[in-house]
């Protein structure tokens, strides 16, 4: 038992410096709702952006101001210790969420690891902590993430022996905080209720209580939304009304019913995603009854159902992932117990944690949104004079153009000029009140004009490490990667 406590100091303490790793390099979003969404309506609070200024769902009234609210308090603290650039205030909420991810997740672990065969604990913490993708979705200050983080909490006390009174009123606010924060995961909070009510045979005193607890925060949202946008409204039936009545939604994009068993795989990375679809289904049919197969699968199929499909959608159950994986691993070697000895087997074990360990660095140490936010966190560190010229060609401008234009990102001073026609010797002159700066894609160093660029200017970020340049060049992605280059005699 000494042995097993000291193991889980030592794997919370890595997961500890992890996180924060995580946060600490992961700049930028990983989609634009996580920014635009959130952050630019905060600039709404503190008076540095106007109503004008947002995109159209804030005319819409379809978001909760809840997560805009915390990024306010966020920054009116950070104001108070003189932090007022805007990529350390975008840290702080990071931090934040991965502080109280980490926390979540080790509750979480002591109530569901009573389901777990001890012998398989160490996998059961390692995983919860270190499945490749999770430190990078559990410090996005994103509405999937805090609504899966509050569920989470959520059921962690449900699994809880001799609840009293007040533990299931506190169920229902945590369930309650998790709709706020996203209102999809209803589906998955009414599994839970019909879990309930049917297979647990709750009192229903208790049942009441948590409905109690979820309608109060309800309430509070009512009035946190009238306060932002100045008049009542019910955003979560605006939310609906819009995007499923009216169907808005589907203008960004539509995909067919099996996206997301298909994304699970690819974007899981096929090895890892491969293990985590088979364990799912085998977990959903062995254990029709469990809590975790009711709260999952109503959530799981109506997002199949509905026409716009993102892998971020499925965010909020992410962290069930690891208990999935445990629960059907120990219950499969079990029935095939004779190749459990098997060398293939052991090299397949090995393979597996090859790709998790590699894909774990890359998630840790790389920005948020294809590394792009690398690029443009670098332009603002080189933003040190009067004035910012940005060259950049055809597969920068205008695609990313509004990366850079975003209200809490946006470099005031920068003017973009096509490089076409430019004389390099332009851009070689170094001018006291003027930064000059060249964005290039793989492609255009494909171009006559651009092969001796490093001659003439200096390399300073890439959005992908240079030996999967090779990579993109294959497939034809060679316009997802960019360089930013500066004058060699500048300043940095």
């Amino acid at each position: 038992m000494n042995f097993i406590f000291t193991s889980r100091k030592i794997i919370f303490t890595i997961a500890v410096i992890v996180y924060f790793c995580t946060a600490l390099f992961s700049v930028g979003y990983f989609s634009a709702d996580e920014h635009y969404q959130i952050i630019e309506f905060a600039g709404l609070l503190d008076g540095s952006s106007i109503p004008a200024d947002l995109p159209w769902e804030y005319e819409a009234k379809i978001r909760p101001s809840i997560q805009p609210f915390i990024a306010y308090l966020v920054f009116k603290v950070s104001s108070l210790f003189s932090v007022s650039d805007p990529y350390s205030k975008a840290l702080l909420l990071r931090l934040l969420t991965a502080i109280s991810a980490l926390y979540v997740i080790e509750r979480f672990i002591i109530e569901a690891k009573n389901f777990i065969d001890k012998k398989n604990w160490p996998l059961f913490y390692i995983l919860s902590y270190f499945l490749w993708f999770l430190p990078f979705i559990n410090v996005r200050f994103s509405s999937e993430t805090w609504s899966g983080l509050f569920f989470l909490a959520g059921v962690s006390f449900i699994l809880k022996k001799n609840k009293n009174t007040y533990q299931f009123l506190l169920i229902g606010i945590l369930l309650g905080f998790s709709f706020l924060f996203r209102y999809q995961i209803a589906f998955a909070i009414f599994g839970l209720f019909c879990w309930f009510i049917f297979l647990s045979k709750e009192k229903l005193i208790h049942i009441i209580i948590c409905l109690i607890g979820g309608l109060i925060i309800f309430s509070f949202g009512i009035l946190l939304d009238y306060w932002f946008y100045k008049e009542l409204t019910l955003t979560s039936y605006n939310y609906f009304f819009v995007n499923i009545i009216e169907n808005k939604a589907s203008e960004f994009g539509t995909s067919s019913w099996y996206y997301y068993i298909l994304s699970i795989a690819f974007f899981g990375i096929l090895p890892i995603g491969t293990i985590i679809l088979i364990s799912a289904i085998f977990f959903v049919i062995s254990k029709r009854e469990h809590i975790f197969t009711w709260a999952i699968v109503p959530f799981f199929l109506v997002h199949c159902l509905v026409p716009h499909k993102e892998i971020r959608f499925l965010f909020p159950i992410i962290n069930f992932v690891p208990f999935i994986i445990v629960s059907s691993y120990q219950k499969l070697i079990i029935k095939y117990v004779k190749y459990k000895k098997s060398v293939w087997l052991k090299v397949f074990i090995i393979i597996i944690i090859s790709f998790n360990i590699t894909f774990l660095y890359f998630s840790t140490f790389r920005s948020a949104g294809n590394g792009r936010s690398d690029i443009v966190k670098k332009i603002h560190q080189l933003n040190t004079k009067k004035y910012l010229n940005l060259f950049v060609t055809n597969d920068f401008y205008p695609k990313y153009e509004w990366i850079l234009n975003s209200k809490f990102y946006e470099e005031r001073n920068a003017s973009f000029i096509s490089l076409e026609n430019i004389n390099f010797k332009m851009l070689k002159r170094v001018n006291s009140d003027t930064t000059n700066l060249i964005i290039l894609s793989l492609n255009d160093l494909e171009k006559r004009n651009f092969k001796d660029i490093n001659i003439k200017m200096k390399e300073v970020e890439t959005t992908f490490p240079k030996f999967l340049f090779p990579f993109f060049k294959i497939t034809n992605l060679g316009d997802r990667v960019f360089i930013l280059y500066k004058n060699k005699k500048s300043e940095t």
